[in-house]
């Protein structure tokens, strides 16, 4: 950088915090010439983290989610109401409004509703991923596509999900802590056999990991944890 390098700069920054008694911001070094020693030197200069050029995407997400994870803002979900939802609100709102006979008759309506709606899709799209940053950029293409959707953080969250509910496509992280990839298809399918339906797996796995023959066994699309619009449309207008 012209005047000041990134070691001097990263000193400037670490002096202003002092003695404006700022909180520390992250500072990452980035490098074109990577050299042994250089992560060593960096974090002794007082920089947080080294990475090199080119870019790798999932580099900067790994690093980004280092750093971030703790100031990421839990939102409500996004999700529009289920059908049992709206129905419960409607009936609270005029239920003390109506003669006791058009009570029984409005109950056995929502009795004769309630069977079948355990026979829709409580949302188009289930996404598991281990990382709430990651979670976040999902998030935000499926929205942008169009897409309902409902999200589980953990491998427990995920099995609640899909034993109480059936979504169109089920998109889900590998590296979920605690997945038994066989069972959660076996038990996907029995609950989907149940209800009638069917959902469709979508496996998430590192580019970095090897792959395991045996994946495609149990979902019916694999692919690479990058966070690609267009890729991700055309999984979802295959299965949905």
């Amino acid at each position: 950088m012209p005047f000041l390098d990134g070691v001097e700069a990263t000193a400037e920054i670490l002096e202003y915090e002092e003695d404006f008694n700022q909180p520390h911001v992250p500072v990452l070094a980035l490098t074109a010439n990577a050299l042994k020693g250089d992560r060593e030197r960096f974090l002794e200069a007082g920089l947080d983290e080294y990475t090199t050029k080119p870019l790798v995407r999932s580099e900067i997400i790994s690093l980004l989610n280092h750093f971030l994870a703790d100031f990421i803002v839990e939102e409500e979900s996004l999700v529009p109401k289920s059908a049992d939802e709206i129905e419960v609100a409607s009936t609270e709102e005029f239920e003390d409004e109506i003669t006791e006979e058009v009570i029984e008759e409005a109950q056995e309506i929502k009795e004769s509703q309630a069977t079948n709606i355990k026979q829709k899709y409580k949302a188009d799209i289930l996404l598991a991923k281990k990382s709430r940053f990651e979670s976040k950029l999902y998030i935000q293409l499926l929205e942008s596509l169009g897409y309902t959707y409902e999200l589980a953080q953990t491998i427990e969250e995920l099995e609640e999900l899909t034993n109480a509910n059936t979504y169109k496509l089920i998109l889900f992280d590998k590296e979920l802590d605690g997945l038994d990839l066989e069972k959660l298809s076996n038990d996907i399918k029995m609950s989907n056999k149940n209800k009638g339906l069917i959902s469709y797996l979508v496996l998430i796995s590192d580019a970095s990991l090897k792959e395991d023959s045996d994946d495609v066994l149990y979902v019916h699309e694999l692919i690479k944890n990058v966070v690609n619009k267009d890729l991700l449309r055309l999984i979802f207008e295959k299965f949905i």
